[in-house]
């Protein structure tokens, strides 16, 4: 009597490994559509919000502004023959003589070919001399304006060691356990496009209320000089 039972015992436990496995399989598999679906979703933000950059350089025509006035604090824009950079920095101080020893530095480079933005370079950069140390990371988007981000590449030194060279987002680790690509996207290029978004358009509409001014004060002069 007892081989019957343990036959049926033996069977009942391979049954519920069976089950078990397949609900652990249909619990990955839900995981993973839900972890593809969320970087499609930021795939999409990081394209917005990448149009909208583009969008603002073209409606208000930086790429050919004169004089641009007053920057937001600690912030520059540079323009050069076929790019505008801009730049958000902060000092590093000294904690106990309040001197300044270092800066860090993060900032946006738009290629421009005509009305378009070809191109993003990033660099995120931390500069501490009194340390001797020196942390540069190069973000590149070769396609800003398509919901592809798989090419955008990243490389990485810290005070001359390399840690990465060109690795793809395609590239970056994205498991159920360790979604880094899905975080990195979510946590820092989404956030840092919407800060130069928001700097860019605040620097943009600034210049048109400052072009109008001029106008006005033009008009004005030439009106009140039919007084004489």
């Amino acid at each position: 009597m007892k081989k019957p039972f343990l036959i049926l015992v033996s069977l009942l436990l391979v049954f519920q490994a069976s089950v078990f496995a397949q609900s652990a399989a249909e619990t990955d598999s839900l995981k993973s559509d839900k972890l593809n679906k969320e970087s499609q979703n930021l795939d999409a933000q990081i394209k917005s919000f990448s149009v909208k950059i583009a969008d603002v350089i073209k409606k208000y025509k930086l790429k050919e502004a004169g004089k641009l006035g007053a920057m937001p604090y600690q912030t520059s824009l540079i323009k050069g023959d076929d790019y505008i950079l801009l730049e958000k920095h902060a000092y590093i101080r000294d904690y106990f003589t309040g001197e300044i020893v270092g800066v860090r530095k993060r900032n946006l480079k738009l290629y421009i070919s005509g009305d378009s933005v070809t191109k993003f370079e990033s660099e995120i950069l931390e500069k501490n001399y009194a340390e001797s140390k020196s942390i540069s990371i190069k973000i590149i988007d070769p396609s800003p304006s398509t919901d592809d981000t798989s090419d955008i590449v990243f490389s990485h030194t810290d005070s001359g060691i390399v840690y990465l060279k060109d690795k793809k987002m395609s590239d970056v680790k994205n498991t159920t356990a360790f979604p880094v690509a899905n975080n990195l996207k979510r946590e820092f290029y989404i956030p840092h496009l919407t800060f130069f978004y928001d700097t860019i358009i605040t620097i943009a509409e600034s210049y048109v209320k400052n072009s109008k001014d001029a106008d006005a004060d033009m008009a004005e002069y030439l009106i009140d000089s039919m007084q004489y």
